[in-house]
């Protein structure tokens, strides 16, 4: 069963903190590892997110989320 996020629903906390690492400069792939998570689930989670804030792109994303104030930027974190 596949599940289609609906478009203007809040996003999860789940969705939130990969936005959150994306924002701080992650790769998908050290989201992945950062979250102990697949690639896939990292890219699932962004596509979700993006639905549901109507975005076209991953940046464009953590735009919206940071202007609807689903999204508050803190302290950068280390990907190292």
């Amino acid at each position: 069963m596949t599940v289609y996020a609906r478009p203007g629903a809040a996003l999860t906390p789940t969705e939130i903190d990969t936005l959150a690492l994306l924002a701080d400069g992650y790769t998908i792939t050290e989201i992945a590892a950062e979250l102990s998570i697949s690639y896939d689930a990292v890219s699932s989670r962004l596509s979700c997110a993006r639905r549901k804030l109507r975005a076209s792109t991953n940046c464009q994303a953590v735009v919206l989320a940071y202007r609807t104030a689903q999204l508050a930027l803190g302290p950068v974190r280390s990907a190292a």
